[in-house]
């Protein structure tokens, strides 16, 4: 039983969107210094449960922040069952839980809202409160005596309805038949810990233990409430990140998105192949200790295209598995003479034809455990978008040491190459395609800040994945480093910075602050580059000005803004958008992350729209002021200049990006 000293709260999740808010709200609201909050995702297939185990360990990572916080201990299980309700119904009563948190099913427009709150009041003892949360307000509780004082203060209907809701938010959550609650048997899957469960529970799947307990050390990314108080030290997290977190923390970050897959053990694949091997076989194996790195690849492929397909089915994706001999016939067996369009690092980027004469990218990936867990995040990140300015996942494969993923070709390149590239001044960018790519890429930032329902802070905003189709449409390519944003924070802290330099953000680049205000000081340089026709970071420029936004700054304030513009134009531009732009950008690379305006409010402006645009043009002396005394992101006693020279320390002249493959 669980001890009389901490309170348990369950949590009925699917792993989707949706849930997440769910999950933030009983943290927020429910749990008090010294719970558990156990997450609870049930699955009726048991060949699912081992990449759902993945995919719940990156769901409840978000949550290290809040839960160091609140010092609340955070558990992750799936369990096999028929029967979601009756399924939390048992591990409701195994916990003594006093609370157990549903949502609302937005999706079924059939059944009652109250369908399985109800079913759960009239089958758990009265010490157990039933909520039923939707849109963040509680539409159905059923409380006890001794009321959670974490629920007190928020108003509450009893079992009414707080508001009228809509047909197809009528359903509730689990809302699922109550065909027979056996739990399957699934060998090889570990147990709790807790050794006073009953021996009858051996059967059902508990996946994770402990995920987060909030009187541990936080890993060195976790998340800050906005009207937190730290006590921040400039630093270099991109240069000294190897030394930036203590034991405790290194050893919470090594553990993270994909933690089961990064430590899945040793074996042949010469005995089993990674579709031939029994799910009982992998999970055995992870006992051992052998080291042949072939075997742990095998291991780590099989549980990754299990992570994989449930990623696609939980996004309703329309991405598809491809064959590896259709991608091979495709691009001429990977031949580089021919197909080979980028390369760089670990990647290798093909063009190809499929067999309805359809042109794409295949972007291939050699595996490793790292690699493995970037391209499952990147996968389930991209998988959920759907937007005219970012390049759509057409595919994924996995073949051996490739991890690969098929885009639709860009016949136009990307903007960097057409800025910066051998042709620039024969084929210059017109003015009117330049602004149709500011726009274009303005509106794919603010679908990914605004909205969704939880922000994709993408990370690696430049001019090399910003992608270009027959009519000039811009895409927003290479989500190799996005990360989902916080919900109930304004800001991550991270120890590691990634990006590519002369994009990064003062506030990231000194303190791993991150933000959804990154992209837009990014976006800022990309404008630069629009006007300017220069490179965000140029080794032939004089001391001081190997920046683009130090060499742009003093000429747009000196009032000449024309100044910056690209002697390729040759003036043929639209002044009014033109001032716009140049407005834009100067707001976007405000070096304060704080003061920067959102990509809303950009986009707007770029737009046109009246009150903005008044807003815009007009220096707003009181901000300028916080800038330059008042805000911990500006670093008073140091100039930027010093930043950047530290920041070229040790890095290669032709070598300056982070990222994944850029394409070209």
């Amino acid at each position: 039983m669980p001890s009389d000293k901490k309170k348990n709260v369950l949590v009925g999740i699917r792993l989707d969107s949706e849930s997440r808010d769910l999950l933030s709200w009983a943290l927020g609201k429910v749990a008090e210094p010294g719970d558990c909050v156990v997450a609870i995702h049930v699955t009726r297939n048991s060949d699912h449960a081992l990449g759902q185990k993945l995919l719940l360990e990156g769901y409840l990572e978000a949550y290290e922040g809040l839960c160091s916080i609140k010092k609340v201990d955070l558990k992750g299980q799936i369990h096999k069952g028929n029967s979601i309700r009756k399924v939390l119904i048992r591990e409701a009563i195994n916990y003594g839980a006093v609370a157990l948190v549903v949502g609302i099913d937005k999706r079924s427009p059939l059944g009652g809202w109250t369908s399985t709150a109800r079913y759960c009041t009239k089958r758990l003892p009265t010490t157990t409160n039933v909520v039923a949360i939707n849109k963040g307000k509680i539409v159905f509780e059923r409380s006890n005596k001794n009321e959670l004082s974490g629920l007190k203060g928020d108003p509450r209907p009893s079992l009414y309805l707080t508001e009228k809701l809509g047909t197809r938010e009528c359903q509730s959550e689990y809302g699922d038949s109550e065909v027979g609650s056996e739990i399957s048997s699934f060998e090889g899957i570990q147990s709790s810990k807790d050794g006073s469960r009953t021996s009858s529970e051996d059967s059902k799947i508990e996946i994770l233990s402990v995920i987060h307990e909030g009187k541990r050390i936080p890993s060195p990314s976790i998340s800050l409430f906005a009207g937190d108080n730290m006590d921040y030290k400039p630093g270099w997290p991109l240069l000294l990140r190897a030394s930036s977190a203590p034991p405790q923390a290194k050893h919470a970050r090594s553990m993270s998105v994909v933690k089961w897959v990064m430590n899945l053990p040793s074996r042949s694949p010469h005995d089993h192949s990674p579709r031939g091997s029994t799910i009982k076989e992998i999970e055995l194996n992870q006992l051992g200790d052998d080291n042949d790195g072939n075997e742990t690849n095998s291991s780590m492929q099989y549980e990754l295209q299990k992570c994989l397909e449930v990623l696609l089915n939980t996004n309703s994706s329309d991405c598809r598995w491809f064959s590896y001999g259709i991608l091979k016939a495709a691009t001429d067996q990977f031949s580089t003479a021919e197909n080979l369009i980028g390369e760089g690092g670990s990647n290798r980027v093909y063009k190809g034809i499929l067999p309805d004469n359809k042109a794409v990218a295949v972007k291939i990936l050699e595996s490793s455990k790292e690699a493995c867990k970037d391209f499952a995040n990147e996968i389930e990140i991209i998988s959920s978008l759907k937007h005219k300015h970012i390049m759509p996942l057409i595919g994924i494969c996995i073949k051996d040491r490739d991890l690969i993923s098929v885009y639709d070709f860009s016949s136009k390149g990307s903007l960097e190459e057409i800025l910066h590239g051998k042709n620039k001044g024969k084929h210059a960018l017109p003015w009117e395609l330049r602004y149709k790519v500011a726009v274009g890429i303005a509106e794919g930032l603010d679908y990914l800040h605004n909205e969704l329902s939880r922000p994709v802070i993408h990370r690696d905003i430049k001019s090399s994945n910003i992608l270009l189709s027959d009519g000039f449409e811009p895409k927003l390519s290479d989500f190799g480093l996005a990360i989902w944003g916080p919900t109930d924070s304004s800001f991550l802290i991270q120890a590691d910075v990634v990006g590519t330099f002369g994009y990064l953000a003062p506030e990231y680049f000194m303190y791993g602050k991150l933000s959804d205000k990154i992209d837009v000081y990014a976006f800022g340089v990309v404008l630069l580059e629009l006007l300017s026709g220069k490179r965000p970071i140029s080794f032939e420029n004089l001391k001081g000005q190997q920046s683009l936004v130090m060499w742009a700054k003093p000429i747009i304030e000196s009032g000449d803004v024309k100044g910056i513009l690209d002697p390729n134009l040759n003036g043929n531009i639209n002044e009014t958008q033109m001032l716009r732009m140049v407005r834009a950008a100067t707001l976007c690379i405000t070096r304060s992350g704080r003061l920067r305006p959102t990509m809303r409010q950009i986009l707007e402006l770029l737009r046109g729209e009246k009150e903005v645009e008044k807003w815009g043009e007009t220096p707003n002396e009181e901000m300028e002021s916080q800038e330059q005394h008042d805000d911990d992101e500006v670093y008073p006693n140091s100039r930027p200049e010093l930043h950047l020279s530290v920041a070229m320390l040790d890095v290669d002249d032709d070598c300056t990006s982070f990222s994944s493959m850029e394409q070209s």
